[in-house]
């Protein structure tokens, strides 16, 4: 059978269907070149999805022949930093950074793998870095190693391996490991060939409590917090006893104490506390510190006037540092929000903080301690996905002030 078709003259006088034609021959070519490119647009996605910046935070803190600058960069399988800090001595600049890349998040494997590398090069002459890597089974089961240079030295050089294990029941999280540094700086000692270290780690949305060894370093830490989402008031507490003096070695020690009472998440939040409390005996990617997590080292990504490190309302914050030839110093710190506390909310306003700080400096040889007060004063802002924050530290005795401007991108 054969059919045969006229078209009738009024389809090529309707306007209408004439329209109705074009569309639908747009549609089949958009339909074809879709089919035929979905590859690409499926890489594209992928792309955008794993690579695309959850979070671009850059912050640069100067005052008189000193400048730090340093930017991040998070995505769900990429986190890299980096940073220089400048003085006005013979130092010159001092280059620091560090990333987490995960490369098998992008992928349909229920497990996770995560590699990390950090450096710091306080002289040109001398480079510190660390490189990790952690492979977490989808039940719990976690292994790794890394290998680490705290010196300019080839002998300088250690390397260790964990395994460990991670559970979430209902709101409960546990996580315990176990750790070895099979060689200790070079040395041919046979006591040192085996060091043994772990970690553990409980917490709940109230609390976490944390403490780990690893080679020459324990530290542990404490947190109580307010589960309440969108609460006014959302007290948090946060502390972190990290000490380098262990066995028969010497090193620095450390505490570190935070308080909120408008705790917005962030760094405050349990998932970027646990990188921090775990250091150099596990692996976070929510943390870009490694063996290198010795504070005298990582301070240079310090944003204490960041409101990523800040709550609302009021903010308090202590460090301390005491070195081994019994040298301390450190400083506590109050920060205040005075117009959050009004009944009436005012947005031009609510982001202005201000506050005072003690600075202390304690020298043995002489039995000197110095002390200093000082003043805090700042702005932060929030404009739809982006967070601006300005900031000025000024310490009376020296007349020095440190201005601090950093900015927050979360699309």
């Amino acid at each position: 059978m054969i059919l045969n078709f006229y078209p009738a003259k009024n389809i090529r006088t309707s306007p209408i269907l004439r329209a109705l034609l074009v569309a639908l021959f747009f549609f089949c070519f958009q339909a074809g070149y879709s089919q035929a490119d979905s590859a690409a647009i499926k890489r594209a996605q992928c792309f955008a999805k794993n690579f695309g910046p959850a979070k671009v935070d850059f912050i640069t803190t100067f005052k008189e022949k000193y400048t730090n600058a340093n930017a991040f960069f998070w995505s769900k399988s990429l986190k890299a930093g980096f940073g220089t800090v400048y003085k006005g001595d013979t130092t010159g600049v001092v280059h620091y950074g560090g990333a987490w890349f995960r490369p098998l998040s992008f992928t349909k494997y229920k497990g996770d793998l995560i590699i990390g590398a950090n450096y710091h090069m306080p002289t040109p002459a001398a480079a510190f870095w660390d490189v990790q890597i952690e492979h977490r089974h989808a039940f719990g089961l976690t292994y790794g190693g890394g290998a680490y240079q705290l010196g300019i030295t080839k002998k300088s050089i250690n390397y260790w391996g964990k395994i460990g294990f991670r559970k979430t029941i209902k709101k409960w999280s546990f996580i315990v490991s176990a750790q070895v540094t099979p060689l200790t700086n070079g040395s041919i000692n046979t006591l040192d060939l085996i060091r043994p270290g772990g970690y553990a780690a409980i917490y709940h949305p109230t609390f976490m409590v944390t403490g780990g060894y690893a080679f020459t370093q324990f530290r542990t830490g404490l947190a109580i917090m307010s589960p309440k989402e969108g609460a006014k008031y959302r007290p948090v507490f946060d502390a972190l006893y990290i000490d380098n003096n262990t066995g028969r070695f010497t090193g620095a020690r450390y505490l570190w104490v935070n308080a909120t009472l408008g705790f917005d998440g962030g760094f405050l939040s349990h998932a970027a506390r646990l990188g921090r409390n775990m250091g150099p005996t596990g692996l976070e990617y929510g943390n870009p510190l490694g063996f290198l997590a010795n504070p005298a080292m990582v301070i240079n990504w310090n944003r204490k006037l960041n409101t990523w490190e800040m709550g609302h309302m009021v903010n308090f914050r202590l460090e301390n540092f005491v070195l081994p030839n019994k040298n301390y110093n450190g400083y506590a710190q109050l920060v205040v929000n005075p117009v959050e506390f009004l009944k009436t909310k005012h947005p031009l306003l609510d982001p202005i903080f201000i506050g005072v700080e003690f600075i202390y400096t304690y020298a043995e040889a002489s039995k000197t301690l110095t002390k200093q007060g000082g003043f805090l004063l700042g702005y932060f802002y929030n404009v739809k996905q982006f967070s601006a924050t300005a900031g000025v530290e000024y310490v009376v005795k020296t007349k020095q002030p440190v201005i601090t401007i950093g900015m927050i991108y979360r699309p």
